[in-house]
């Protein structure tokens, strides 16, 4: 086997590894991801980092988050979901860190009679708006965690279907303040690529790679 293919058995090994750790986080349960990494032996300085990365955010709270706003209302609307994530992602009880959400939003809306994390939601999304900024609520499965993105551009497609052609409206959302629990989990690795509503399709655009519409992933 030459150096090469020693490289290439390497790096495809790590990504299994990566894989697999994104996988745990993906169900949930960020604390078992963590200890997956500890198990490593002889860490790469790449593994070392995602363990200090991790640990930093989820166990010591050591982390010092990077918001891209000056708006002191929506900073603090990301962070109460921050601490939101960071408590169901380690084992903490679901009804327990909603109970909490509610308690940290309810101070930056008015919301008339009892107080619930959906008409909360719909309160942020219209500050959000008269902001200039979009906010979807709501839950991706299973927990809740808010699209929160600042540039919408619309575009018309004629789709070729095998016995017709389609209209499809489809809405490049980029910009992301905030992009779910998933995006959270993975620091930013794994997040939903888009949704589809009445009005059209959403496709992310995180910047994680040029859109290129030609491609079967986005024509898909």
């Amino acid at each position: 086997m030459s150096y090469q293919d020693e490289v290439n058995k390497g790096k495809n090994k790590a990504k299994k590894y990566i894989e697999k750790l994104y996988a745990i986080c993906l169900q949930g349960n960020v604390l078992k991801g963590i200890e997956y990494l500890k198990s490593f032996r002889n860490k790469d300085n790449y593994i070392d980092t995602l363990e200090k990365q991790y640990v930093e955010r989820f166990i010591s709270n050591d982390e010092v988050y990077e918001i891209n706003s000056e708006d002191p209302w929506i900073i603090s609307v990301i962070s109460a979901y921050f601490s939101y994530y960071k408590s169901v992602l380690t084992n903490h009880s679901v009804k327990d860190s909603e109970i909490k959400l509610i308690e940290n939003l309810s101070k930056l809306v008015t919301v008339e009679d009892e107080m619930s994390l959906d008409k909360i939601e719909m309160e942020l999304e219209n500050i959000f708006k008269e902001k200039g900024v979009s906010f979807l609520g709501g839950v991706t499965p299973p927990y809740r965690g808010p699209y929160i993105w600042k540039n919408t551009l619309k575009k018309d497609f004629k789709v070729s279907l095998p016995d017709s052609v389609e209209n499809v409206t489809v809405y490049f959302i980029s910009e992301f303040l905030m992009l779910g629990w998933q995006h959270f989990a993975t620091f930013g690795k794994r997040h939903t690529g888009g949704w589809a509503k009445a009005e059209g399709l959403y496709y992310v655009d995180n910047g994680d790679e040029p859109v290129n519409i030609n491609t079967t992933k986005f024509q898909i």
